[in-house]
């Protein structure tokens, strides 16, 4: 049983130590998870500023973007820190220094926290087993000679030379199992020792990583803070820029790309209208019932369809502009300047394209009649003659 005993002590010790080390090289990962972290934040925070600047090369915001050159990738030494660029290269150098010091003073010292105590651990239980095996070893030798002796004293009793050669036997051997359970206790005591030394007491070797956590936390925002305000003032400037041309929100930036056909051809009425013209007068030049113009009418349809447009965005068309997209619409005037129109009424385009609508309308009503066509049909072929398609250009002299 002592044996048992004294196997179950070490399990035990080396149960409350394996709960220490497997918490500490949780830790480790996590602290190169977020080594890894701000590695890859600040090589991503850079590599923003520079597509930013990218962007930005000759337009109004390449003052405030910055400017990459092969100098400033490799060091900056401005004194002023007035560009988004600077600024984060700036933050970039100075992250470098506090991730190398992340990895050197916190890491590899708790890498080095791990290997010793695990080395050290596992370097004392081995010796405290092999002694309690010899232990053991002299323990059960001591009960079987003690065996042996109490049935030769049964046999020839206690003068026979038996008898006598077990007592000396017996003798030796339990100053053997002394000694062994001396050496046994002492590395046995020594393993507790350094076991409690690892666990109970292990936070006084936290302590130096948590020290150093707190600083590189505390160092890293300060730089953070101190570079990044900075930019307050170049918010500043791109509101100026805002104001001075004329910028509109982004949604409705972004709508005005996606409907830019129809905007364009909006703010380019009389080119509009002519390819209207060219569009009628090529689908009226088709199906003459020729064989051999077959392929000359596909080319007119296509005309036609590329005229009128594919998508059913870039169709000319004045329900395709929201109502209120013409509330607020600037125009190019005569003399170069920007006319913003407060009301659809007011606005010129607005009033020229009624005047062209009625224009042509009254133009094209006598000729109704040599037109056939189905209302609401994309790139429908119209049989006319060719002798009477309207010119091309019906204001040409």
């Amino acid at each position: 049983s002592k044996p048992t005993n004294r196997n179950a002590d070490l399990h035990y010790l080396a149960t409350e130590f394996d709960d220490v080390k497997i918490k500490l090289e949780r830790f480790i990962e996590a602290l190169k998870e977020q080594h890894k972290a701000l590695l890859r934040i600040n090589e991503t925070r850079l590599l923003v500023a520079e597509s930013v600047a990218a962007l930005a090369v000759k337009s109004p915001l390449s003052k405030h973007a910055g400017a990459l050159t092969e100098e400033k990738k490799n060091k900056v030494t401005k004194k002023n820190l007035d560009t988004y660029l600077d600024i984060h290269q700036e933050l970039s150098l100075r992250q470098k220094v506090h991730t190398d010091r992340y990895l050197e003073f916190i890491i590899e010292y708790t890498e080095e926290w791990h290997t010793i105590s695990s080395r050290k651990v596992a370097a004392s239980l081995k010796k405290a087993d092999k002694l309690r095996k010899g232990l053991d070893h002299y323990e059960a030798k001591v009960n079987r000679i003690n065996f042996d002796k109490d049935r030769a004293a049964t046999k020839g009793g206690t003068s026979s030379d038996a008898y006598n050669g077990y007592c000396k036997k017996l003798e030796r051997n339990e100053e053997k199992m002394k000694v062994a359970k001396a050496a046994y206790d002492s590395a046995n005591q020594e393993s507790t020792a350094l076991i409690e030394e690892v666990t109970v007491k292990g936070w006084k070797d936290l302590f130096p990583a948590l020290m150093k956590l707190t600083q590189s936390d505390a160092s890293l925002a300060s730089d953070e803070h101190t570079l990044l305000k900075n930019l307050n003032a170049i918010s500043k400037s791109l509101a100026s820029i805002k104001a001075t041309h004329n910028l509109i929100p982004e949604g409705r930036r972004l709508q005005n790309i996606e409907n830019f056909e129809s905007m364009y051809r909006l703010k380019h009425l009389e080119k509009s209208w002519n390819n209207d013209l060219v569009m009628r007068s090529a689908l009226s030049m088709t199906g003459s019932g020729d064989e051999s113009d077959k392929e000359e009418d596909k080319f007119m349809n296509d005309i036609a369809e590329f005229l009128q447009g594919k998508e059913e965005d870039t169709k000319f068309n004045d329900s395709s502009l929201d109502t209120d997209s013409l509330k607020n619409y600037s125009v190019q005037t005569e003399e170069g300047g920007i006319e913003i129109c407060q009301t659809k009424e007011d606005n010129p385009i607005e009033a020229h394209y009624k005047e062209l609508r009625a224009s042509e309308l009254s133009d094209t009503t006598e000729d109704s009649s040599d037109f056939s066509s189905e209302e609401g049909t994309r790139g429908t072929q119209v049989k006319h003659n060719r002798s009477k398609a309207p010119p091309l250009y019906p204001h040409a002299s």
